[in-house]
């Protein structure tokens, strides 16, 4: 349980920490860094920083269970046993 909370807040801050290095320090790093929720964004049909100050809180949403779904499923993965 303690890994879904883990993975789902690293899906909401990790966005946010792009949006910041891309808007000040380097389009680059922060574009690498929100190519999770570029792709998320196709869902509206519109660039990310087109939509719409809800579809973007509802984007970082969407992207937080995503995180929590992969750390789950790696947490899952290494506990099963192999052989």
């Amino acid at each position: 349980m303690a890994m879904l909370i883990y993975g789902f807040m690293m899906g909401i801050i990790v966005p946010l920490i792009g949006i910041v290095l891309h808007s000040s320090i380097s389009t680059m790093v922060g574009d690498v860094i929100l190519l999770p929720i570029y792709m998320l964004s196709s869902i509206f049909d519109e660039p990310f920083w087109y939509l719409s100050t809800l579809k973007q809180s509802l984007l970082f949403l969407i992207c937080g269970v995503a995180f929590a779904f992969f750390v789950w499923h790696i947490e899952v993965a290494a506990k099963k046993p192999r052989g």
